[in-house]
């Protein structure tokens, strides 16, 4: 039997894949065994607190200055044209995909995280041969092969 509320590690192997949309995440979980997949969503509460604020900001700056300095490079390595431009063009979206972490922590994360499974949580059983969570067909299938 998992313990409520259930912790991070427990679920983590089933995390497939996540995006975050603002401060809503949308999880994929996947049972190991059956690679059976189910979307969860939750919002990211942040602390608000001074320190996370900072942090945001500090990373925001960090990657934007990071940006302009890889798109100049690039610029003048490669030149004004067709291939300079696509190349700055690559560097400005790969900097939007790191930006648009929210500038949560992985504590704020995780727990978005396990409130998104909660969502999902009786399509999951805990194996206990197993000591994980599978997909309840997976766990309806192997007992009846017992």
């Amino acid at each position: 039997m998992t313990p409520s509320p259930i912790p991070f590690p427990l679920i983590q192997p089933l995390v497939r894949d996540t995006k975050l949309a603002k401060t809503r995440l949308t999880c994929t979980f996947a049972c190991p065994v059956t690679d059976k997949t189910e979307n969860g969503t939750a919002d990211v509460i942040s602390a608000n607190g001074l320190g996370t604020k900072v942090r945001s900001r500090v990373r925001t700056s960090a990657i934007q200055s990071m940006t302009r300095s890889v798109t100049r490079t690039l610029r003048s390595l490669l030149g004004n044209n067709v291939v300079g431009k696509l190349a700055g063009e690559l560097t400005n979206d790969q900097a939007k995909n790191l930006q648009a972490g929210g500038g949560f922590s992985d504590e704020e994360m995780q727990a978005a995280t396990v409130a998104a499974f909660e969502q999902v949580r009786a399509r999951f059983a805990w194996d206990d041969a197993s000591e994980r969570y599978v997909h309840v067909q997976a766990l309806q299938n192997a007992k009846a092969q017992a």
